[in-house]
């Protein structure tokens, strides 16, 4: 495999490579006037009206489709 690429010749590289330093983060803060309580309850709600829409939906067209 080695005779294959001989046109390509590759010396090893001798030198300091400067590496990306990574920085201790402080976590993630939500906006200000943003609640996840708030948030949750919501999408719940939300979650609740679609699955009683469906079934208000599937029973009245149960014996149809």
């Amino acid at each position: 495999m080695l005779n294959k690429y001989d046109h390509l010749p590759l010396t090893p590289f001798e030198g300091e490579l400067q590496r990306q330093v990574r920085r201790g983060g402080g976590g993630y803060k939500l906006p200000a006037g943003r609640e996840k309580s708030h948030f949750s309850q919501e999408i719940g709600n939300k979650a609740d009206e679609i699955i009683t829409s469906f079934n208000s939906v599937k029973s009245k067209y149960s014996g149809i489709i």
